[in-house]
């Protein structure tokens, strides 16, 4: 009898399919000549994971617009509109997280307006320029914010204690980030209390203003408001709600005046289309609008002429200058006027 022994065979590995494995048939030529089998070998493989689904298509750029536009058209721009729902601002701020397309469009709805008002509020928003600043100090590499706002509304403190004055530290500033401004509010203001360099800062920056409402706003002299509302050369919209002047040095024989032909007193932009005033000097105002359009008619700069006339706490006093200045601004003009305006000249109080 004969013994014969084996070395046992460990069994075969458990392999996983290879991607490079096909579950279809292989062809003739590829058979084993020893496998006596009448058919080809098949090997069936299952995928493991399901296939990729395709994914949907993008939506045109129109209705990335049209989505954010109409969350931004609810917001208010101006600090006179109506109130309107925070939610849409909280809407508008998430559509700025979806990416970088849509940040980029949410941030014309979200910075379009900014209204100033307390100290710490308003510096924290100057730093925030500052960091977006491009003068090579810039801590943040993305497009400065200040290149959307388009309407600037600032409001001074009444400078207390607990909320001292800004407007004079923050205005340089301000005036360097923001050079799309084209509509701007100030409130509580005191014009001769700013100093020398934010008064120049703020006149070269926003000059081109189409629309400019001064409220609760005080000059020390008549001649310092007209010299100042005549920096606006691009001047559309004047509105003086509450302008005070501690002296009035503007008459009109003075404000037909020339100098080595220039004006004593600078004309108003020719571009003036309408007008508010509302308790203010409301005499003086009307004067150096009318002796300076008369003044560009007899040069031919004359503009399209006023269209619009908001009067408010109009007094027996000054009827004789509104049937001058409405006579002088009104003939060959389509303009109305309007007495009662209390929607117009709203009162804002802490």
């Amino acid at each position: 009898m004969a013994i014969v022994l084996t070395q046992p065979q460990p069994p075969a590995p458990h392999l996983h399919p290879s991607p490079l494995i096909s579950s279809k048939p292989l062809p003739t030529s590829s058979i084993c000549p020893h496998d006596t089998s009448s058919s080809p070998r098949i090997l069936s493989l299952t995928p493991t994971t399901p296939l990729p689904k395709s994914r949907p298509p993008p939506l045109p750029a129109e209705l990335h617009l049209q989505i954010i536009d109409t969350i931004a058209s609810r917001i208010p721009h101006t600090s006179r509109d109506e109130p309107y729902d925070p939610t849409d601002l909280e809407a508008l701020c998430t559509c700025s997280l979806v990416c970088k397309l849509w940040m980029n469009i949410a941030r014309v709805g979200i910075w379009a307006g900014v209204r100033l008002s307390s100290r710490r509020k308003s510096m924290a928003f100057v730093k925030l320029l500052q960091a977006y600043a491009k003068d090579g100090r810039s801590r943040v590499d993305m497009p400065s914010l200040g290149f959307y706002v388009v309407h600037l509304s600032i409001r001074e403190t009444q400078g207390n204690a607990w909320d001292p004055k800004w407007l004079n530290d923050a205005l340089p500033t301000l005036a360097a980030h923001l050079p799309r401004v084209h509509s701007l509010e100030m409130e509580r203001v005191t014009w001769e209390y700013l100093s020398a360099r934010s008064r120049e800062a703020c006149l070269k920056a926003f000059k081109h203003a189409t629309t400019l409402t001064l409220r609760e706003f005080a000059f020390h002299t008549s001649r310092d408001m007209c010299n100042f509302l005549a920096e606006f050369g691009d001047l559309k919209v004047l509105t003086l709600d509450a302008v005070h002047c501690a002296k009035m040095n503007t008459p009109r024989w003075f404000l037909e005046c020339s100098v080595d032909g220039e004006r004593a007193v600078k004309s108003p932009s020719r571009m003036l289309k309408e007008v508010g005033v509302r308790g203010a000097s409301t005499g003086p105002i009307l004067e150096w609008i009318l002796a300076g359009f008369e003044y560009q008619k007899e040069v031919g700069k004359r503009g399209p002429g006023i269209t619009s006339i908001r009067l408010g706490g109009v007094g027996v006093e000054e009827a004789d200058i509104i049937g001058k200045f409405l006579g002088g601004v009104g003939d060959s003009q389509s303009w109305k006027v309007t007495r009662h305006c209390s929607t117009k000249f709203s009162v804002q109080t802490d």
